[in-house]
């Protein structure tokens, strides 16, 4: 887009010189007298050239600014595609592009590496989703500023994906990658400071030295390997080496089966808040890692590990075991009781002793069934509908209530509401970001509260963070709200006393 504009702008200036030419020609036939004999063909070519230069003029300008529009969208939209000054493309047109290069540069045996990172860890000690949005936008424009400047048009080629970077060079040595990582890691901790974002930044690289016979999806993999050894060592740089694959499953595999045998593993609870009562009503189990080495760690630093390694049903029987102990102790000491959700992974969902497992734990700890409640994705629901919809009727007939998690995102559609029984849908929090600000998210919002209403479904919203967007949500007819505006994950005995003693209950009884 950048070259277009460019090209429309020269194109516009040569057009210009030659119109302002023929304004000179045109006066001189005028003051010659030779009007007359040529002054058809030369009104008509006169005429041409003014459109002709218009034309060219205002598209250079249309041009100019929608480079400058796709810029800005990056700041205000999690969307990342097409290119600006260099070869910044999406995952797609990324792929397409390293691969025809790779096919082209194949025979002259130069170094290609491939580097992932990311800037930002999502967690609680990031107040707001905006700033890390706002900031990966930021360093989208600054890599493509470096690379503009520095290196050849087509020596790097990156991307925005899921969160990560992505970076293909072709002829940087593994020095050459070092140095530039560097360069890029006091960035990110620049772009922060000058910006004053509210979020902790944690770089952490992981780059894979291409091999010819090395496909692009096992260089990626390869690389994303490496950036999260880097993280789980809290090192700024790894690179990929063979053999780590397996050293790390196992490693993995020891280190979560040892924190299961040793309780690391705690409970936070997440409040609800109920619109129309005005009261905390339940809240959302969250799981969290206490390692003694490495403090309290999100999920997001040891699920995915938990799941390679193939601990994903020990890792959910031990949460909904602890919910349950929590429940049950909360009930012999006489406090204030509410039903708890807990989001259960699509292999524990379909799992043949699943309801069975669910049952004998409810009865070892003499729990209401009704204190319970289950979380699923909607993509969950819609690997096997059938049989979805056979288990949450089984587990309604229990008294369990069935809430679809992040609803809005994935496959959502009306006619997902109406075949599958679920009792209450959370509407995502990439919805609920902008609606202080944007009518566009407020109308979608509106949209997705109105179609539970009508399904008969509880709504709820999660990711909320300030007054307004709770005022604008009780508007639109939301039912409760979940987010930081109320509290964010606490521990159980922090959640003990919140419920007894918390300001919102009591500005509302007031």
């Amino acid at each position: 887009m950048h070259t277009n504009s460019r090209l429309y702008g020269i194109l516009s200036i040569v057009f210009g010189t030659l119109f302002v030419a023929q304004s000179a020609v045109y006066v001189i036939f005028v003051v010659l007298n030779l009007f007359p004999e040529y002054g058809v063909i030369l009104s008509l070519t006169f005429v041409f050239g003014i459109l002709l230069f218009l034309t060219m003029f205002f598209v250079s300008i249309s041009r100019f600014y929608s480079a400058r529009t796709l810029k800005a969208s990056l700041v205000n939209a999690n969307i990342y595609s097409l290119g600006m000054k260099t070869m910044f493309l999406n995952r797609v047109a990324f792929e397409t592009t390293v691969e025809r290069l790779r096919k082209r540069f194949k025979k002259r045996n130069i170094p290609q590496s491939l580097i992932a990172f990311t800037g930002t860890i999502n967690s609680a000690q990031a107040s707001r989703s905006r700033d890390i949005i706002n900031f990966n936008a930021k360093v989208i424009l600054y890599l493509d500023k470096y690379f503009f400047e520095h290196k050849n048009a087509i020596s790097h080629i990156f991307c925005f994906d899921e969160g990560s970077f992505l970076i293909y060079c072709f002829g940087d040595s593994r020095m050459d990658v070092v140095n530039f990582i560097n360069t890029v890691n006091d960035e990110l901790y620049r772009i922060v400071e000058n910006n004053n974002m509210h979020i902790l930044v944690t770089p952490y690289f992981g780059v894979d030295e291409v091999k010819p016979s090395e496909t692009l999806i096992e260089a990626i993999e390869n690389a994303y390997l490496a950036r999260k050894i880097s993280e789980r060592n809290f090192e700024i740089l790894n690179f990929y080496r063979i053999g780590l694959r397996n050293e790390v499953n196992q490693d993995d595999a020891i280190q979560i089966s040892k924190a299961l045998e040793n309780k690391e593993f705690v409970v936070y609870y997440q409040p609800k808040f109920d619109l129309i009562r005005n009261r905390f009503i339940s809240s959302e189990a969250l799981i969290r890692w206490n390692s003694p080495t490495r403090g309290l760690l999100p999920p997001g630093m040891f699920v995915p590990q938990a799941q390679a390694a193939g601990l994903t049903h020990e890792l959910d029987t031990y949460v909904f075991e602890r919910v349950c102990e929590d429940l049950a102790e909360t009930k012999k000491r006489g406090r204030r009781l509410l039903p708890v959700s807990l989001n259960f992974s699509l292999y524990e969902f379909y799992s043949a002793n699943f309801l069975d497992v669910m049952i004998e734990t409810l009865k070892k700890h003499d729990v209401d069934p009704r204190l319970i409640q289950i979380e699923i994705l909607e993509t969950t629901s819609q690997a096997n509908p059938f049989l979805s919809v056979s288990i949450i009727k089984r587990l309604k007939d229990l008294g369990i209530r069935v809430l679809m998690d992040d609803f809005g995102i994935g496959y959502s559609n009306i006619g997902n509401l109406n075949k599958i029984p679920f009792d209450a849908i959370k509407i995502d929090k990439s919805y609920i970001d902008n609606i202080a600000t944007d009518r566009r998210s407020r109308q979608i919002v509106q949209c997705l509260v109105d179609l539970g209403k009508i399904s008969g479904m509880e709504v709820i919203a999660e990711g909320v963070d300030d007054a307004v967007q709770v005022s604008l949500l009780r508007k639109m007819g939301c039912d409760t709200i979940q987010g930081f505006y109320y509290s964010q994950g606490i521990s159980k005995a922090d959640y003990d006393k919140f419920l007894l003693n918390n300001p919102f209950e009591k500005e509302a009884s007031k």
